[in-house]
């Protein structure tokens, strides 16, 4: 059987807060000019943040709940709830559990 080494992606604490976020994927689409990141955001409970997406992004929640305030999307969601973003857009998460986490997907320009 082959053994598969997984590094743990460096957490850094988000400015202004006491959330976390880890950046688990990046790459380049060839010949687009664009990248693929994947990002999540690790919220403790009774704290609240705000993502400005800096490019398209589906936003899920991968686990916990978390209070949403999005264009899409408003109130109390729990694990399994997805939604997409525009660059620019606020959205803003409050935990409404011991700890939530919110995974990113987003497409950049490079």
């Amino acid at each position: 059987m082959i053994k598969i080494t997984r590094t743990m992606p460096a957490h850094e604490v988000l400015p202004g807060t006491k959330a976390r976020t880890a950046l688990l994927f990046s790459t380049p689409i060839p010949g687009s000019g664009l990248r693929v990141e994947v990002r999540e955001y690790y919220v403790s409970e009774g704290n609240e943040i705000t993502v400005a997406p800096p490019g398209e992004a589906l936003c899920e929640i991968r686990g916990g709940k978390f209070d949403v305030t999005a264009p899409a999307v408003k109130g109390e969601r729990v694990a399994g709830t997805m939604w997409t973003a525009a660059p620019g857009d606020r959205v803003v998460v409050k935990t409404t559990s011991e700890m939530a986490i919110l995974r990113c997907t987003y497409v950049v320009s490079q």
